[in-house]
């Protein structure tokens, strides 16, 4: 069994990376295997990183709920 996939994604990125992180997550999931889409609000490919090096950003917090998990 896979583990949980998070396919985060800027939600100030180009039309055409954010339809390609939803359509990666979608095939995911469409498969039965857990995961979830998790678009983060005014980040791009660049800024993303930020709320994953901020203990309380939203991708460290993902994080660490899957290791609770």
């Amino acid at each position: 069994m896979a583990g949980e996939l998070v396919v985060a994604y800027g939600t100030r990125e180009l039309p055409e990376l954010c339809r390609q992180s939803i359509d990666y997550a979608q095939a995911w999931v469409k498969r039965d295997l857990p995961g979830r889409l998790l678009p983060v609000d005014g980040a791009n490919h660049f800024t993303i990183l930020d709320t994953f090096a901020d203990p309380q950003g939203v991708l460290s917090q993902v994080c660490l709920a899957m290791l609770r998990d």
